[in-house]
């Protein structure tokens, strides 16, 4: 079973004078929220340091992706990236030996839709299920687009 380190507003956790650590379904959140939260590299996103995986993460945030289009296009684009972002996670999830029950995404599902009384923002909820039978706990995740 792998393990990791409990991040709370970008700053490790420290209880008792210890790193807090978190494991099963916790940590598959983490994980799944990191990859969500975080760009990948493409031309106007490069870093100054070499990505040990430069496709990983999502291109929700890509700004210019979004220029000129209606909001509905908006909407379909975030899906199709969506798609595309969660099936690279599930292939980098079964390139891993590694993981427990609990931290193998089964099943996922999720939902896009424009924000009816902020037009600038996109919401998305997404649902996940692991192997052990637990759903992971999730949020609401928004993105303004214009």
């Amino acid at each position: 079973m792998a393990i990791g380190l409990k991040i709370i507003n970008g700053d490790f956790s420290i209880v008792n004078k210890q790193l807090e650590l978190v494991s099963d379904v916790a940590k598959t959140r983490r994980d799944f929220v990191k990859f969500l939260t975080t760009e990948s590299e493409y031309a106007e996103n490069t870093t100054t340091y070499n990505r040990y995986n430069p496709q990983y993460g999502t291109e929700l945030g890509r700004q210019n992706l979004y220029k000129n289009l209606s909001i509905d296009a908006i909407v379909d684009l975030m899906n199709l990236k969506l798609e595309q972002a969660m099936k690279y996670y599930i292939s980098l999830q079964e390139s891993r030996t590694n993981l427990s029950l609990a931290e193998i995404i089964t099943d996922m599902s999720y939902v896009v839709y424009k924000d009816l009384y902020e037009s600038q923002m996109i919401r998305f909820q997404i649902d996940l299920r692991v192997a052990s039978g637990e759903e992971v706990p999730t949020e609401n995740f928004s993105q303004r687009v214009i």
